[in-house]
């Protein structure tokens, strides 16, 4: 008896890790792809610049997904003592 399964995911599993790895630029992602990595990489604790620079975006089209598309706070970037809510 063989049992099969199906993710549920709108997001390409495989081009957001070769992204995340640097080996896919963001604008070969589908956009639900590029906010799943964006997603994934805020959540390790990169900071825009820092997620703008793995995938090959512009730190101001990381902030648009980030804050705008997904509601995710800013990260402080180590070394920095600030209040910043949104950036």
């Amino acid at each position: 008896m063989s049992t099969s399964f199906a993710l549920d995911v709108d997001y390409d599993w495989v081009a957001v890790d070769l992204a995340m790895e640097g080996h896919l630029p963001a604008s070969a992602l589908r956009r639900a792809d590029r906010d799943e990595a964006v997603r994934r990489l805020h959540a390790d604790g990169l900071t825009d610049l820092q997620i703008a620079d793995r995938l090959g975006m512009h730190d101001r089209q990381v902030f648009r997904v980030r804050h705008d598309r997904l509601g995710l706070p800013y990260v402080t970037p180590p070394g920095r003592n600030t209040k910043a809510g949104v950036r």
